[in-house]
C-alpha cells in the first residue's frame, strides 16, 4: 500500500478540496469531481 493524496487547487495555488486522503494497494482508480469545494459549494470556472 502507498500513501494516496488527491487534491484540486485553484490557480492561485490554494486548496479547494481534498478527493482522496488515504493508504491504497496499487491498481488503477477512477474519481470523479462535481465541481465543489469541502463545503459542498460549487467552485468559480479556470479552477
Amino acid at each position: 500500500c502507498s500513501k494516496v493524496n488527491l487534491s484540486i487547487y485553484n490557480v492561485i495555488g490554494q486548496k479547494v478540496r481534498t478527493l482522496v486522503h488515504r493508504r491504497q494497494p496499487a491498481g488503477n482508480y477512477q474519481v470523479r469531481w462535481e465541481g465543489t469545494n469541502e463545503k459542498g459549494k460549487n467552485v468559480s470556472s479556470g479552477i
